[in-house]
C-alpha cells in the first residue's frame, strides 16, 4: 500500500483497504504536526507509523494528552485509542470512498 493511501485509511474490507477520498485530496501534503494542529489525529498517528517515527508518535500522544486530558502512556495506547493498526502486507486492493 502506497503511505498516502496507508495515511488515510479508515477501514478494511477483506484484502482491501477503504481510504477517505476526500481528507486524501485535502490533506495529503500535511505533515504530521500539520495534521495534529487541525485535529486530524488518525491521519497522524498513520502517517508516523508508516514511517516507523516515534518521535512524531511521541509528539502526537503528548499533544493530544494534553487536549484531551487524557493519560495515554505509549504509542500502542495512542493507536488503540484511534483504532489505527500497523500496515498489513495482506492488503492488495486499494478503495477510494469520495
Amino acid at each position: 500500500m502506497k503511505r498516502e493511501d496507508y495515511k488515510f485509511c479508515i477501514g478494511y474490507q477483506g484484502d482491501a483497504a477503504l481510504v477517505d477520498g476526500q481528507a486524501k485530496k485535502s490533506y495529503s501534503g500535511d505533515s504530521v504536526e500539520q495534521l495534529v494542529e487541525k485535529g486530524l489525529y488518525r491521519f497522524a498517528i498513520s502517517s508516523a507509523l508508516f514511517d516507523a517515527d516515534q518521535k512524531a508518535l511521541d509528539l502526537i500522544r503528548e499533544r493530544y494528552n494534553a487536549i484531551a486530558g487524557t493519560k495515554l502512556q505509549t504509542s500502542d495506547d495512542l493507536k488503540r485509542m484511534f483504532g489505527v493498526i500497523e500496515p498489513a502486507e495482506a492488503i492488495t486492493r486499494v478503495l477510494i470512498i469520495k
